[in-house]
């Protein structure tokens, strides 16, 4: 398997709109090879099917089939046992989109459920706005900070001041471990990688094992290059036929002019037939530039789905997409706070079953929605508040 760099020359500064990121769930480690990487061996086109081919696209297949089936029961499962102190204040600094607003209402619905109080404090997604977020946390003093993907060296002078004041810290989606002021993460690198290593099993089982893809990252975000490198690897164990290149777009150009990007590179790469994108807002507007540029037989997966992209999984004009059970996650983070002041424990996080959402499963909506269906009910029990 070849893995090859494309960068995309348009250069554009990295302020623009913040990227829900990729949550991120385990592929079956019940299948072995599926989760180790299993060793394949190289066959050249036209040498016929080799047995590593075989076994490969079986692998495939049967990762896929599994992803298929919904999952019911949250990973954490160990009551807090103790009160929750009410009365508790706590900031989620959102990044100011649409999708990010929603967590914000999300993430509402969990402090209510705790009798906590929430304020949204918006930014645009800038290092300088959430700088700034944080700082207005310090002013206030309060009890929780809650944040996904947001570097650590934002906020790092703040840390000795949110200490001081007994400010909780928590984030989702990040590059970092818990420590040194921040009380817990989720969604790190090592849990980002399996994501793409099921979009790699798509890719083999769509193509028959034959398939050339390009993937679309945003090299601004660093933990998306986990993700790709689980896609590499999977791609590289179960499809020694496959080529992958890469495409890198600057943050700026995400719901600009990312489709025409990524109709250039396939017109100069026309044996390319699969998309796969780091997150799905990448290719929101790619159905219609292909369709104007008179390019068929395009397959396309993402993670992440925006209400956008289900209804093209709907219509037939993107193949498949990792859900992003921003449930999980998020009330992850309330889950921990809500521990951290009963005087409890932390529990580790635990990575759950993906979901690959397909025509035959995803769901129809432009909110966003909980993975596992009754997450909200699993939670509350486990705080002893439902």
């Amino acid at each position: 398997m070849r893995t090859q760099r494309a960068t995309a020359t348009l250069q554009l500064p990295r302020n623009g709109r913040k990227v829900a990121l990729g949550s991120v769930l385990a592929v079956l480690c019940m299948l072995a090879a599926a989760c180790g990487g299993a060793a394949a061996g190289t066959s050249s086109p036209g040498s016929g099917t080799s047995s590593a081919d075989k076994a490969g696209l079986a692998q495939a297949k049967a990762i896929v089939a599994a992803a298929a089936q919904r999952p019911t029961k949250l990973p954490i499962t160990q009551a807090i046992g103790k009160p929750v102190p009410k009365g508790k204040t706590v900031a989620f600094i959102s990044c100011g989109s649409p999708e990010c607003a929603q967590e914000g209402a999300l993430i509402r619905q969990g402090t209510n459920a705790l009798g906590w109080t929430l304020q949204v404090i918006n930014t645009d997604a800038s290092p300088q706005s959430e700088n700034a977020a944080f700082a207005q946390v310090v002013r206030e003093k309060l009890d929780v900070v809650l944040f996904s993907a947001i570097d650590r060296s934002t906020f790092s002078q703040y840390i000795p001041q949110l200490k001081a004041n007994g400010t909780f810290v928590a984030g989702a989606y990040v590059t970092y471990n818990a420590g040194d002021g921040v009380g817990y993460t989720n969604e790190t690198p090592p849990d980002i990688s399996p994501v793409g290593h099921l979009q790699a099993a798509w890719v083999t089982s769509e193509s028959g094992g034959t398939g050339n893809a390009v993937f679309i990252n945003i090299p601004a975000y660093a933990i998306l290059a986990d993700m790709q490198s689980g896609f590499d690897s999977g791609l590289s164990a179960m499809c020694p036929k496959c080529t992958t290149h890469t495409l890198e777009v600057p943050n700026a150009a995400v719901g600009v002019n990312v489709p025409s990007l990524v109709v250039s590179y396939l017109r100069a790469h026309p044996q390319t037939k699969y998309v796969v994108a780091s997150a799905d807002s990448l290719v929101v507007g790619l159905p219609a530039a292909l369709q104007a540029a008179g390019l068929t037989g395009i397959h396309v997966i993402g993670q992440a789905a925006t209400g956008t992209n289900l209804q093209y999984i709907h219509d037939g004009q993107e193949g498949a997409s990792v859900a992003l059970d921003y449930y999980y996650d998020l009330w992850a983070l309330i889950d921990a706070a809500a521990r951290h002041f009963a005087g409890v424990p932390q529990v580790p996080f635990v990575l759950p079953h993906l979901w690959l959402l397909t025509r035959q499963n995803a769901p129809v909506t432009n909110n966003i929605f909980p993975v596992i269906a009754t997450s909200q009910q699993q939670y509350e029990k486990l705080w002893g508040v439902s």
